[in-house]
């Protein structure tokens, strides 16, 4: 693991280019001065505490990684938090059932991302306000059973958003190779299908309404990481410098309010005339009650967070599989072949091989080192005795339970088909039978979260990046730029694709695209 260079704080705080550097000297500054305050006997232990939290930022998942033991809890202790880090089968199960009460996913995010300063006044909503059901309906149902009505135009704002990557990255587009960033690349494609299917086809359209809807995501992480730097008082003026007085936000809430207006205003008459935008953003309005109707802003806050939760990984697990594909190249004509023989027509799982490489991609190379973050509402102790203090994190080391020989047969080794069924891998290939999906969760398996609060949108994420390797493979070739560049870095608990890290893109000669 290595850890981030000028560039890439840049891309974590922001311009100017000095303002990444500018805000560690200014945490390492104010922890300096924290421990200067403290009484004299406790100074050591300042000074250690100190040290911990420098480690943290950089090497996390290598500590993590180092003293991980199956089954055994391990805890990390920092200034401002103590994880407590369970790995065993029993403990995650439990994990995933305790009520929100107890253990809180919502207390956690209002700690990691300061709202009430990043989100220009929006809140994280707690559970009685929105209700689980809400993005349950939205994402995990509505959305996954209309994959196949926005199969279409998902394939087709793919297939624009790429193919316009390579023609803008290309000074002659008939050339042999053109050079993407792949980090970058991936954010826009995946921003452009998922606008599509959240906001529909007008606002999919805007280019400022989707430039701020790449940026939103972003600057929320950059001024919650910065805050975690800085004493509160400081908060708000490098909340605004960071995020240019909310801009990206404004520019959503300028966009949105009009068409949700529109979607509005029929109520009366009890339903909109048809046809009905068919999209997250309407389900959303749908799922809100009658007899006393949310306020515009209410349903650009909820759609704003289902947002920003949605966008952030597919880009990284798509990076890093595009990465995979490159440094195995043997299974691109293997997976080419199954695209040539199998449809997916809004069906996710008509791709074994496929799904089983990208399953393989996020075990070893997942986006974040843990899973499952929950925060103790309460003291909370574990059947099996394993007492969480009142405050105390608790989460699962994902990262290394996934590269456990107890879980995985040589799990250093990428073995991209290593979840279907070898035996059948001479038949049909949509015949193919799977071990388990890429969109299945177990305690071994912690991509997408385990228990009530696995990701519900994971139907919908695994849909799209199927078709958009399926589009890369058809129409081009790839490969590395240099194989010696660093893929990713390392930020606290985050493993984030490098912003430079270039891919090689070809169109396949006609041909060859015989699918």
């Amino acid at each position: 693991m290595t850890i981030p260079t000028q560039s890439d704080l840049q891309h974590l705080f922001g311009q100017p280019s000095t303002l990444g550097g500018l805000f560690v000297v200014l945490w390492l500054i104010w922890r300096m001065k924290v421990i200067l305050l403290k009484e004299s006997h406790r100074s050591f232990t300042g000074i250690w505490s100190w040290i911990t939290d420098v480690k943290y930022l950089f090497y996390y998942a290598d500590d993590l990684q180092a003293n991980y033991v199956s089954g055994i809890p391990y805890t990390i202790s920092t200034s401002s938090n103590t994880f407590v880090h369970i790995s065993s089968a029993a403990q995650v199960e439990e994990l995933g059932e305790v009520p929100e009460g107890k253990l809180s996913l919502v207390a956690l995010a209002e700690d990691m991302l300061r709202p009430k300063y990043t989100m220009d006044g929006f809140e994280v909503l707690e559970e009685s306000v929105t209700g689980t059901s809400l993005q349950h309906r939205v994402l995990r149902t509505l959305l996954t059973a209309n994959l196949l009505t926005l199969h279409a135009g998902l394939q087709r704002k793919i297939s624009e958003s790429f193919d316009g990557e390579i023609y803008s990255s290309s000074l002659t587009p008939n050339s042999d190779w053109t050079t993407l960033r792949t980090f970058p690349m991936a954010k826009n494609v995946v921003r452009t299908a998922t606008s599509f299917a959240f906001f529909g086809e007008q606002l999919s359209n805007d280019p400022v309404f989707l430039d701020a809807a790449l940026q939103y995501p972003e600057s929320v992480f950059m001024a919650a990481e910065a805050l975690r730097y800085v004493p509160d008082f400081l908060a708000p003026t490098v909340v605004s410098w960071i995020t240019q007085n909310h801009r990206a936000s404004k520019v959503l809430v300028e966009r949105l309010t009009p068409v949700i207006d529109a979607r509005t205003g029929p109520r009366e008459l009890h339903d909109l005339p048809p046809p009905k935008p068919n999209d997250c953003l309407q389900w959303i309005i749908d799922a809100a009650p009658r007899k006393n109707p949310w306020p515009t802003s209410k349903l650009i806050q909820i759609t704003l967070g289902l947002w920003w939760a949605s966008i952030h990984q597919l880009s990284m697990t798509l990076t890093n599989a595009l990465y995979d594909l490159c440094e195995h190249v043997d299974y691109i004509d293997v997976l080419r072949d199954e695209l040539g023989r199998c449809t997916m027509e809004g069906r996710p799982n008509d791709l074994p091989l496929m799904d089983s490489f990208l399953k393989e991609s996020a075990r070893l190379h997942p986006a974040d080192t843990v899973s499952m973050r929950r925060k103790a509402l309460s003291p909370y102790t574990f059947k099996d005795g394993l007492h969480i203090p009142t405050g105390s994190w608790v989460c699962a080391p994902s990262r290394a339970m996934m590269r456990d020989p107890a879980n995985y047969v040589n799990p250093a080794s990428f073995d991209g088909f290593r979840f279907v069924d070898k035996t059948t891998m001479d038949r049909h290939a949509c015949s193919i039978t799977s071990i388990s999906k890429y969109t299945d969760t177990e305690p071994k398996f912690l991509f997408w979260s385990h228990g009530r609060r696995a990701c519900p949108g994971r139907f919908y994420a695994s849909h799209v990046l199927k078709l958009i390797l399926r589009h890369i493979l058809l129409h081009y070739d790839i490969k590395l730029a240099d194989k010696s560049e660093p893929r990713t870095f390392a930020w606290r608990t985050a493993i984030v694709p490098r912003e430079n890290t270039r891919l090689l893109a070809r169109r396949r000669k006609a041909k060859h695209m015989q699918y």
